[in-house]
């Protein structure tokens, strides 16, 4: 039995929700080694900085929150997190600096507003991430918002966990879209598209796809088409399945695409069939386009008449609780009061009037967050990196913009664009930056020049999601950092030359 499995049957750490006075009463430094690995479960990480701090990961089913929502975020950033919010590529908003004497506290703000961080962590099934424009974009065909937040209820039966998936041999993904331009379907343990048969509207599903570690794979499809009621119970299928077969005795073989790999896809379907007493339809015609993701910055017309969206670019997702309470005041006084965070790193603003589009791109929030960034920090993505993560080898956020703003000068005047670069930094092969998906991913490593260690990154090349997926392809290894600007430039010629811009090519012809 591997460690984590023997904590889980001594102490499921679901548990620790009835231990908040034990937990505020010990300092983070003091936290056993096991109570370490438990406060994953409730939404903490411990984190080795100076002194110990904890980390917390906050649900936002799609992505979408509240006005409400946006002030109690903020308010606990204000407060206990250095005015720190980092925006993840799930969806989800994560606070620093935190530490247990605030963990009831914290709670209690979250709850009033319907927002937990429960089964955030380890084992568990984690955000539920669906289009960052559901139910505001015309190309939307399936409104997948009230099936994410369906899910995402049952995960975690709010403020009481849901024991029944929170002993996973390992943790899930699930992604679920009815847009045409599918943003992740194919990256997760679990993903759902729009497709069609019969007439009907509803989901193609595919399952196994995980893209961190040594062995990254898409999702396969499992050739089943679904009606979105149906979505639910697929899921909790899938999960049963998995929960009575998983590989438990080693973590690095237990997520779902290796059961697959030991089963195949038509045991899987089979036995899934079996499981849940019913037959399902084959797959659907896939509705979904070929192309380049879309980033959905900018203004925006809706599919609403006179509403508009403005989606703004917040930097490798790093912003602050101040911009959060700016961000809720902007949504109650000219929007429906919510704001969207997208798997991007960045921010939407909906259902905002055309009357008021001048006055309210006039607020200071839009100089710090602008809507309209170049083309290449546009499409830039990053993980914490060695600052807060003990897993990095190399420092991501700030080496990103470092990077970006020489690539402003050096790429932009040299190669016009006519679409963003996706740059993914993961300060480690974990990817939680997804760099296997960008068109550029920079993996972090470390190499020695001139006999001293510094900085560097594997480079890949030509990744996609989408109807398109595939994944990135290694070309370089082990590139300083000071030498990546100029490695770049010549590799956006060479191997992605149909994001340049077409008078350009002309110009050279």
């Amino acid at each position: 039995m591997n460690p984590i499995e023997r904590l889980k049957q001594e102490k499921l750490g679901l548990e620790l929700l009835n231990e908040f006075p034990r937990l505020a009463a010990t300092p983070v430094a003091e936290l056993s080694k096991d109570d370490q690995q438990r406060i994953k479960w409730i939404g903490f990480w411990y984190r080795e900085t100076e002194p110990p701090t904890l980390m917390q990961r906050i649900r936002i089913a799609g992505g979408v929150a509240s006005s409400a929502q946006l002030r109690a975020m903020a308010s606990i950033a204000q407060d206990y997190g250095r005015d720190l919010v980092d925006i993840t590529t799930r969806q989800q908003v994560q606070l620093r600096w935190l530490d247990t004497s605030h963990i009831p506290d914290v709670y209690k703000r979250l709850w009033d507003v319907r927002l937990t961080s429960l089964q955030n962590g380890m084992d568990s099934i984690r955000n539920v991430v669906t289009s960052s424009v559901a139910q505001l974009d015309s190309n939307e065909l399936i409104d997948a918002l009230p099936i994410c937040r369906e899910i995402s209820d049952w995960i975690t039966n709010f403020e009481k966990g849901n024991k029944d998936v929170a002993n996973l041999p390992r943790k899930m993904n699930i992604h679920i879209t009815g847009h045409i331009h599918d943003t992740g379907a194919s990256t997760n343990d679990i993903g759902m598209y729009p497709a069609q048969k019969n007439g009907q509207l509803g989901f193609n599903v595919m399952i196994g796809g995980a893209v961190g570690g040594k062995h990254p794979m898409l999702a396969r499809e499992l050739n089943v088409f679904i009606l979105p009621d149906q979505a639910l119970e697929m899921v909790r299928g899938i999960v049963e399945l998995y929960n009575l077969h998983g590989l438990r005795e080693e973590r690095h073989k237990a997520r779902l695409k290796w059961l697959l790999e030991l089963w195949g896809i038509e045991k899987f379907r089979a036995e899934l069939e079996t499981h849940l007493g019913k037959t399902f339809e084959t797959a659907g015609e896939d509705l979904r386009i070929h192309g380049t993701p879309r980033l959905h910055l900018g203004v925006n017309p809706q599919k609403q008449l006179g509403l508009h969206y403005i989606g703004v670019h917040v930097p490798v997702g790093r912003t602050t609780g101040t911009a959060l309470l700016e961000l809720a005041d902007l949504a109650d006084q000219y929007g429906t009061g919510e704001a969207r965070f997208t798997i991007e790193q960045n921010i939407i603003l909906p259902n905002i009037k055309t009357a008021d589009l001048e006055e309210v791109l006039a607020h200071p929030f839009f100089a710090r967050h602008t809507p309209n960034p170049n083309k290449i920090v546009e499409g830039v993505v990053s993980c914490t990196g060695v600052e807060f993560c003990p897993m990095a080898v190399i420092e991501t956020k700030t080496r990103a913009l470092e990077v970006s703003h020489i690539l402003e000068t050096e790429l932009l005047n040299a190669l016009p664009l006519a679409e963003p670069i996706r740059i993914h930094w993961s300060g480690c092969q974990h990817a939680c930056a997804s760099h296997h998906i960008g068109d550029f991913g920079l993996q972090g490593t470390k190499v020695k020049v001139d006999g001293v260690m510094v900085e560097a990154v594997d480079v890949y090349v030509g990744g996609m999601i989408g109807r398109n997926a595939k994944l990135a392809n290694k070309i370089l290894e082990r590139v300083p950092i000071t030498e990546l600007p100029e490695k770049l430039v010549a590799l956006t010629r060479e191997h992605l030359p149909h994001l340049i811009a077409p008078e350009l090519e002309a110009a050279d012809d």
